[in-house]
């Protein structure tokens, strides 16, 4: 039986992955604030989705949200 004491550290639980389909005139800044997060941004977005062009999202795209 292994006690509290000897544990190693605990890691913070990952959040769910969230994926966000593109809609008619949505823009990474436009959906960032759809996220009551301040650490999603639309930097974030395009950096997890390896989007080399901010503003080449589409119709239906399936964007990560972290």
């Amino acid at each position: 039986m292994v006690n509290a004491a000897q544990a190693g550290p605990k890691t913070p639980p990952k959040r769910p992955q969230r994926i966000y389909v593109v809609q008619s005139s949505d823009n990474l800044t436009s959906i960032a604030r759809l996220f009551d997060d301040p650490n999603i941004t639309w930097q974030s977005i395009a950096h997890v989705n390896h989007l080399p062009d901010a503003n080449m999202i589409h119709l239906g795209d399936k964007l990560v949200i972290a």
